[in-house]
């Protein structure tokens, strides 16, 4: 009796030792990258296998954008060291180590290797040219965190480009040490093209020992790279040819895939189209056996459908519940949508025509700006025969097209001459409707203020629906802001609120406090994280605020400086706190994150894109030349003032504080805001053309 209690006992004991080491291997959770570089979102969709996997995946678009100008191999560094990166070609070659590389590689690194490791011998370049950059990028920084949690890496494929294997892939798992665990890459080619047969053998071996495994499919980037050589019709169905080799090889993968704890990602770091010429998202896809359908988002973006390379690396760590406090982006996350590929390519068309036409129409507008200001000075200055009433009109047409960039966001124009045909026309009407609503010019001026804040404000409280689609606001593929409030239209409501408040208190004294409270509540909705979470755009609408009051209340200097410190820093804590605490940190909250993660390193290096960006600005965009000559304009009038002019100044002396407060507004916006030259512009914009209009009524 006693030998079969031991027997029992025994065979407990050996269940406990054994049964749960099968079940953590059967139960440990794993992740399969696939990488297919250089197709766009119809090249996917296009192949049947494709698009019918998209329908049951979380599916969306990425922006990959990187440090300087884009290149094909950049974005695979940025999605490994979870911010923007530098690369380029020359550094894409990786080896595996053997007797004959190892000490290759030891004597580059000064790094010990293991056989079967397989290693990018241009580590030490590759982090050299990343510490020149100002985003602090650290190459390898995601393979370092998994290695360290002991997960084990592999990595397969590449493609095979003069003379030698080529691995860009590589760059998204690699440690700080340029290795990754193991891998194959010439083993798995025939003819220098990948083999199906040869590539899925090595993926079951491989991924039995690995926690995570890269494939990187590059048979059509090898085919980019000699697109010169091909007409456009031989590229296309060589490519499409590659795509359905990838559907069967991905078919296989997914077939030998356990989706109760396993998980696949297929990427496009970097989306190309060889008939399109401005920059597009990058499609990718996160299938887990169709558990979950729909759409991706992150709390980088705020947009459906929309994420951006900085958020992959937190999203691997996160699916093995590992921090990802030391990353400037957000885990990519899921919204349900039955009909994702149909919502996604009209995504896609809104994004593109977007990021085509904001160019030559902001363009057109900022010309059609100077224009008018040239033959406004010409008629006022030199008496020029030309019709004031028709000059009126078209200042208050272009003060009313900003409200035609906003209302034009709701409806996608593949055409740009009926996008222009639109926000022309919009603008037009309602000017004539003001003009029949309003008989005086004063109350015509205040009119359009008050409709240019009102609608932004209410945009801002409803969730941006309108700005994220207009072309005076941000453009996702630039990837400079993606919610909240834009510089442009910063301006606009800096501006508009400058002149409707300084119109209206002038015209009855009593309303003046009844317009503080509405100055705050403009400036918190600018800057607070869930509305327009613009940081710059809240200490400059605050600055240009408080200095304005002070102005009209004759308040001495040094009083005006102690309060406008005082109340500076009240509210300065007020949004910081509102930043720190908000479920959906803006760019300020994340941004003490990092400090706290990076150093003060981080922190400068911000300050000093921002001052290249301002600069580089400055130098190029049109928006310079705008707003000198509205300065010069302002100053024309001022100093060389004609009768109506003169007029002006001794009747409504509340002028003079409003050209002063705007040229500070305009000031604070350029040093604050990496765009504010056009912030300023469009500030100045309000003032001097109000001041034009209000010229033609006795105040």
């Amino acid at each position: 009796m006693l030998k079969k209690k031991l027997k029992i006992i025994l065979i407990c004991i050996l269940s406990l030792v054994f049964l749960p080491t099968h079940a953590m291997a059967e139960g440990r959770k794993k992740i399969v990258i696939i990488t297919i570089n250089t197709i766009n979102y119809n090249d996917l969709l296009a192949d049947s296998y494709f698009k019918e996997l998209a329908k049951n995946s979380i599916i969306g678009l990425m922006n990959s954008k990187s440090s300087g100008n884009m290149n094909e191999y950049k974005p695979y560094l940025t999605l490994g060291s979870g911010q923007k990166s530098d690369a380029s070609f020359d550094y894409t070659e990786s080896i595996k180590i053997d007797e004959n590389t190892s000490s290759k590689y030891e004597e580059i690194t000064l790094n010990r290797s293991s056989m079967g490791n397989i290693a990018n011998l241009s580590i030490n370049k590759l982090k050299k040219l990343n510490s020149k950059t100002l985003y602090n990028a650290l190459p390898g920084k995601l393979g370092s965190i998994l290695k360290s949690k002991g997960l084990k890496r592999s990595f397969l494929g590449g493609f095979f480009f003069n003379g030698s294997y080529k691995s860009p892939g590589f760059f998204v798992l690699m440690d700080e040490d340029g290795l990754i665990d193991k891998g194959e890459i010439d083993g798995i080619f025939t003819d220098n093209k990948i083999d199906q047969k040869k590539l899925f053998q090595e993926f079951i071996n491989y991924k039995a020992s690995s926690d995570i495994v890269l494939i990187e499919l590059g048979d059509i980037e090898r085919l980019y790279l000699n697109r010169s050589l091909y007409s456009e019709a031989a590229y296309n169905q060589n490519k499409n040819e590659i795509l359905s080799n990838y559907a069967l090889i991905v078919q296989d993968i997914i077939n030998n895939m356990n989706f109760d704890n396993e998980k696949l990602f297929i990427l496009t770091p970097y989306s190309a189209d060889i008939n399109r010429n401005s920059e597009l998202l990058s499609p990718f896809l996160i299938y887990d056996g169709a558990r979950e359908r729909g759409i991706a988002t992150s709390k980088s973006t705020r947009r459906e459908g929309i994420v951006t390379a900085l958020d992959f690396a937190p999203s691997v760590l996160k699916y093995f519940n590992i921090s990802t406090e030391s990353f400037l982006g957000y885990p990519i996350e899921s919204i349900a949508k039955s009909d994702n590929t149909i919502f996604l390519q009209s995504l896609e068309k809104k994004v593109y025509s977007t990021s085509t036409y904001r160019s030559p129409i902001i363009k057109t507008y900022a010309a059609a700006i100077m224009i008018t200001l040239v033959l406004y000075l010409l008629k006022n200055l030199f008496n020029i025969e030309l019709s004031l009433s028709i000059l009126n009109f078209m200042i208050k047409s272009i003060l009313l097209i900003p409200f035609a960039f906003v209302m034009e966001g709701m409806i996608v124009f593949e055409n740009i001459a009926i996008k222009g045909l639109f926000i022309i026309s919009l603008s037009v009407v309602l000017a004539i409707i003001i003009d029949r609503i309003a008989e005086k010019t004063i109350n015509r001026v205040k009119l359009i203020a008050f409709i240019n804040s009102l609608c932004l404000i209410i945009d801002l409280l409803t969730g941006q629906n309108l700005l994220k689609y207009s072309i005076f606001s941000y453009d996702p593929c630039i990837g400079a802001r993606y919610y909240g409030l834009g510089n442009e239209f910063l301006g606009v409501i800096a501006g508009c609120t400058l002149v409707l408040f300084g119109l209206s208190i002038e015209r009855g004294k009593k309303l003046f406090r009844l317009y503080i409270p509405y100055l705050i509540f403009v400036t918190l909705i600018t800057g607070l994280p869930n509305t327009g979470s613009n940081v710059g755009g809240f200490l400059t609408l605050f600055i240009s605020f408080t200095i304005y009051v002070l102005l009209e209340k004759n308040i001495s200097f040094l009083s005006s400086l102690k309060i406008l410190s005082c109340s500076m820093l009240i509210s300065s804590i007020i949004f910081i706190f509102a930043n720190l605490i908000a479920e959906d940190k803006a760019h300020l909250g994340k941004m003490f994150d990092m400090i706290n993660a990076d150093g003060i390193i981080y922190f400068s290096n911000i300050v000093l894109r921002k001052i290249n960006m301002s600069l580089k600005l400055i130098k190029y965009t049109i928006w310079t030349k705008v707003l000198v000559l509205l300065i010069i304009s302002a100053i024309i009038l001022i100093k060389k003032p004609n009768k109506a002019m003169k007029d002006l100044f001794i009747t409504a002396p509340y002028t003079r504080n409003l050209i002063l407060a705007s040229s500070i507004s305009g000031c604070v916006a350029i040093l604050l805001n990496d765009s504010g030259i056009v912030t300023a512009a469009v500030i100045m914009l309000y003032t001097v053309f109000s001041m034009m209009l209000t010229l033609q009524t006795k105040i």
